[in-house]
């Protein structure tokens, strides 16, 4: 898995070049079948969003559906919750727009929930996860009004909980919802 991880970061740091995602995908597979704990299905994830990335869709969503099945099964709702708002934002380059808003609403919800019993660094991204993909959510479907408040809610999060990459992922959303075209 540390190896995949080697090499996604060589791709999204360093060279955009598809051999370091096949490379990175082989190395977290050969690590998915060989794990048996509850890292995983952050392990599947991380197989989806490469294959996302290399535009199989289909492929990235029968993934995090493994690693949902998995979470479930072994208890992990933080993780379960997280899991379905990457599944949301699959289903939106999928073009299933009302399953993507019903994952991410969901798993607003449900980890919503379970930072009010607990609340950690790594929950508070966790949660902020499904507000950014619901701004995204709103930018594709040509409501920048409703993308922009979802996206002040990720910068607010982020900067009350000293998120600093995940605060500049929200400016940079809301950048490109300021320069993109569509309904104020």
């Amino acid at each position: 898995g540390h190896l995949g991880l080697t090499f996604k970061l060589l791709y999204k740091h360093h060279w955009k070049n598809e051999l370091l995602q096949t490379i990175a995908y082989n190395l977290f597979s050969k690590a998915a079948n060989l794990s048996a704990g509850d890292g995983r299905p952050t392990i599947l994830l991380k197989m989806a969003q490469i294959s996302g990335e290399l535009g199989d869709w289909k492929r990235a969503k029968d993934e995090v559906e493994q690693a949902l099945l998995l979470a479930k099964h072994i208890g992990d709702d933080p993780q379960y919750a997280y899991l379905l708002a990457h599944l949301g934002r699959i289903k939106m380059m999928l073009n299933d727009m009302p399953g993507a808003k019903s994952d991410l609403e969901k798993s607003l919800k449900d980890l919503t929930e379970i930072t009010k019993k607990e609340s950690t660094m790594r929950l508070q991204v966790w949660m902020s996860t499904p507000e950014m993909i619901l701004s995204e959510w709103y930018l594709m479907a040509n409501d920048k009004r409703n993308a922009k408040l979802w996206a002040q809610k990720v910068i607010d999060r982020a900067e009350k909980y000293d998120l600093k990459t995940r605060r500049l992922d929200g400016q940079n959303l809301l950048k490109r919802i300021s320069t993109s075209n569509g309904e104020d």
